[in-house]
């Protein structure tokens, strides 16, 4: 009896510890997966490069802007403009005579026109961009671009926006799809840059006209801030999702 007894304690401790032993290996299976998941799950980034102001003949502004190092393939080029004229619009932009795409969300008001364009691929060589910018009209007194870069396996962007008023603000809103990035582009008609709300600022440039360069990484209102209403206001954003 006393045998028995013995035995079927030592199956129930058996058990157990086959039991433990199992659970543990689901465990780090589940563990390793978990972090094989995150590690892929990388977020977009968005890197500031550089600012130009120009003045412009025949409706076509030219500037140079810098671009960093060697870009990676999954690199995308992103250009913010502003432009200050009267009835005007943006008909085309190259970067290294490469031509960009529009984004979605173009602003135009009075006399005042922001917007976003972006290139990925060969648009890209080289440590020295030209931006082109072609308006419908020569009337075009002078253009605004801010270069940045975007590391993302997805170049095409998943939402833009933009808002132009005749006022001392403006804002807008903008979808940020989680790991994304966007940019936000700011271009006022005063000599004073516009300040951002919900955007981080990354550069201001200040003529004439002026621009503000910032980003976000969740989805937010953006409001772009001057301090004399009665001159044109603008902002344009662009987002992208994560690789």
């Amino acid at each position: 009896m006393r045998l028995r007894f013995i035995l079927a304690w030592a199956l129930l401790l058996a058990g157990l510890c086959c039991v433990q032993q199992s659970s543990a290996f689901w465990q780090s299976r589940d563990s390793n997966y978990n972090i094989s998941e995150v590690a892929t799950n990388n977020p977009a980034v968005a890197t500031f490069e550089s600012h130009n102001t120009t003045t412009c003949a025949a409706g076509v502004c030219t500037g140079v802007a810098q671009a960093a190092g060697s870009p990676n393939p999954n690199d995308v080029m992103a250009v913010g403009i502003c432009g200050r004229g009267t009835s005007y619009t943006v008909t085309g932009v190259t970067y290294n005579t490469n031509a960009m795409t529009q984004v979605s969300g173009v602003a135009t008001a009075g006399s005042m026109t922001t917007d976003i364009w972006y290139i990925t691929g060969s648009g890209n060589a080289g440590s020295t961009a030209t931006i082109g910018v072609t308006w419908s009209n020569v009337a075009i007194v002078r253009t605004l671009i801010s270069l940045y870069k975007i590391n993302t396996q997805t170049p095409t962007p998943s939402s833009g926006a933009g808002n132009i008023a005749t006022a001392a603000s403006v804002a807008e809103p903008i979808t940020i799809n989680s790991n994304g990035i966007a940019i936000a582009f700011g271009c006022y008609q005063a000599p004073t840059s516009p300040a951002f709300v919900n955007a981080t600022l990354n550069d201001t440039l200040t003529s004439t006209n002026a621009i503000t360069a910032g980003q976000l990484s969740a989805s937010a209102t953006v409001t772009a801030n001057g301090n004399t209403p009665g001159n044109g206001i603008g902002i344009a954003l662009a987002a992208w999702n994560h690789d």
